[in-house]
C-alpha cells in the first residue's frame, strides 16, 4: 500500500540532452499516476513541443471566460502542449523573457484541477528550467533524470546542476538501456529441430548430412547462442552514475522497436512488461513530501545588520590581504588588465538586495579602492557617475563571494567543492561589460583558485566565511 500525500506535488522529467526519451517517460508515467489522483501534463518544450507528434492529437486548447488555458482532456489527465495551441508544424521562436512570461501564464494562470503535475521538460537547463523550478516552489517533489548509456556527459551535467542548486533527484531511469534481439532462442530452436530430425531418419547418409548441416550451423550462428539482447548505446552506464552521485536507479527500459510503432499510431503507452521503473518513480514520488529547491531557499535569506556590517569590514581587510599576498602585477598580465580598467564589485544578501558595493581598479602595486562620491548626488547622477567610472560590474551574494573564498560549500551536512567558474555558469556569479565579463571572471579564478595564495587569506578569515558558505 502506498501512502499518498493530501498535497498538490509536482516532478520533472528532465536530461540536459534531447533525444533521451523523455516524453515517452512523461506520457507514461502521468498516465499511470491517474490512477492515484487527477493528474496533469505540461510539455513545456515550448518551441519543440511534440505531444501531439506522439499521441496523433491534434487537439486544440481553448481560453475559457476569466482568459485563462484551459487544459486539454485526454486519457484521464490534463494536458497543456504549444503542440495543441498552434499547428503541429508551426515553428516557434521567442526570445528567453517570453518563454519565461508563458511558462509562467501556464502553471499559474490556468484552469488545473489537477493533484499532480507532470512536467515534460526540453533539453537544456537555462532560462526554462529555472523558471519552471522558480514557479513551482513548495510543491516541488523532485525530478527524474532519463539517461541514456552513451550519454554520460549530459547526465552527469544534469545531476551536478541538481546538486549545486540543491533540487532532490527522485532517482534516474535508462532509455534506450538494450535491444531484446531473441537471437537465442531462435539458435535453439534452429538446434532442437535439426536433433529431433536427426532421430528420425533413418539413411546412414542422411544422418551424415544432418550431423554437417549442424556443424556448419553451430559454426556460422553460434555466435547467437546465449545472445538475449545488443547494446546499440553501448553498455549500461546508469549504476556507475547513480553510485557517484548517491541516487537511485528506477531501472532500464529496452530500445523496443513496438514502441516506434505505438507511436505511429497514437499509443505512446508502454506494454505492461517493460513499466516497472515507471512505477518505481511514482511509488518514490508519492511518498514523498514537496520540498523547496535549496537556491529557492537561499533566495529567501534576509541579511541582518549585523552581518552586513561584519562582512564590510572583512571585505576592507580582505583587499589589505590581497595587497600584501598576491602578485598583482603577475596577475594583470595574465588576466589582460593591463589597462587599469576599474571594477564594481556589489555583494548582495541570497534574495538580490544590495549589502554593499566597492569600486576597485587593478593598479600594478596591487588594488586601489575608488572612492564613492559625495553623498548628496541625486539617483540619476550616481547612475551617471557609475556608468562613466566603471568599466564593468560583478554582482555575487556575500554566501557565492564566500564559498569562491573557502573554494567549497555546504549542502546539508555534505562540504561539496566550489569555484568562481561554477559560480558564473550557474548564474550565480554575474559580469556585466562588453568584452570584460570573461577577464573578470578569469581575474576571480587566478585569484581566489590559487590554493597557495589562498591560504592566508582562509587562515585570517576562514571562520568568518565558513559561516556564510
Amino acid at each position: 500500500m502506498i501512502k499518498m500525500s493530501t498535497k498538490k506535488k509536482a516532478l520533472c522529467i528532465i536530461n540536459t540532452k534531447g533525444g533521451t526519451g523523455k516524453t515517452l517517460i512523461s506520457l507514461n508515467l502521468g498516465k499511470r499516476l491517474t490512477k492515484f489522483g487527477k493528474t496533469a501534463l505540461l510539455d513545456v518544450d515550448l518551441d519543440n513541443s511534440s505531444f501531439s507528434q506522439f499521441t496523433g492529437i491534434d487537439g486544440v486548447i481553448e481560453i475559457d471566460k476569466l482568459q485563462r488555458f484551459k487544459p486539454f482532456e485526454w486519457e484521464g489527465m490534463e494536458v497543456f502542449s504549444m503542440s495543441l495551441v498552434t499547428a503541429r508544424d508551426q515553428s516557434v521562436s521567442m526570445s528567453g523573457d517570453r518563454y519565461v512570461q508563458i511558462i509562467d501564464d501556464v502553471i499559474t494562470r490556468s484552469a488545473w484541477e489537477a493533484k499532480y503535475y507532470v512536467f515534460d521538460m526540453p533539453g537544456g537547463s537555462s532560462d526554462i528550467f529555472r523558471s519552471v523550478v522558480e514557479v513551482l516552489g513548495d510543491i516541488l517533489v523532485g525530478n527524474v533524470i532519463v539517461h541514456q548509456p552513451s550519454m554520460v556527459d549530459s547526465t552527469r551535467k544534469i545531476l551536478n546542476l541538481h546538486q549545486y542548486l540543491e533540487i532532490p533527484v527522485l532517482g534516474i531511469i535508462e532509455n534506450m538501456s538494450y535491444l531484446e534481439t531473441g537471437y537465442s532462442q531462435i539458435y535453439n530452436t534452429l538446434m532442437k529441430k535439426v536433433n529431433a530430425s536427426s532421430k528420425i531418419v533413418k539413411t546412414k547418409d542422411a544422418k551424415e548430412n544432418l550431423l554437417s548441416l549442424k556443424s556448419d550451423l553451430e559454426e556460422e550462428f553460434g555466435w547467437m547462442k546465449g545472445m538475449k539482447s545488443l547494446q546499440p548505446f553501448g553498455p549500461s552506464t546508469v549504476d556507475e552514475i547513480a553510485k557517484e552521485y548517491g541516487v537511485p536507479v528506477l531501472g532500464k527500459i529496452p530500445l523496443d522497436p513496438t514502441i516506434a510503432h505505438r507511436f505511429n499510431e497514437g499509443n505512446p503507452f508502454l506494454d505492461d512488461s517493460l513499466v516497472a521503473p515507471i512505477d518505481a518513480a511514482i511509488e518514490i514520488f508519492l511518498q514523498t513530501e514537496p520540498q523547496s529547491a535549496g537556491f529557492l531557499s537561499r533566495a529567501k535569506d534576509k541579511i541582518v545588520d549585523v552581518v552586513s556590517s561584519e562582512l564590510i569590514k572583512v571585505v576592507a581587510g580582505l583587499i589589505m590581504t590581497i595587497n600584501q599576498e598576491f602578485d598583482i602585477k603577475g596577475i594583470r598580465e595574465d588576466t589582460g588588465f593591463t589597462q587599469e580598467k576599474p571594477l564594481l564589485l556589489i555583494l548582495t544578501n541570497e534574495a538580490g538586495s544590495e549589502i554593499t558595493r566597492i569600486g576597485l581598479q587593478t593598479m600594478e602595486k596591487g588594488l586601489m579602492v575608488i572612492a564613492e562620491p559625495k553623498s548628496n548626488m541625486t539617483d540619476s547622477e550616481y547612475a551617471s557617475w557609475v556608468e562613466k567610472s566603471f568599466e564593468f560590474q560583478i554582482v555575487a551574494s556575500y554566501k557565492t563571494f564566500s564559498r569562491i573564498i573557502m573554494g567549497k560549500m555546504k549542502r546539508g551536512d555534505e562540504i561539496l567543492p566550489f569555484s568562481a567558474w561554477a559560480a558564473w555558469l550557474n548564474n550565480d556569479l554575474k559580469a556585466y561589460g562588453l568584452g570584460y565579463a570573461p577577464r573578470a571572471v578569469n581575474a576571480i579564478r587566478s585569484i581566489f583558485e590559487n590554493k597557495d595564495a589562498m591560504r592566508p587569506v582562509q587562515e585570517k578569515y576562514g571562520r568568518i566565511f565558513e559561516r556564510w558558505i
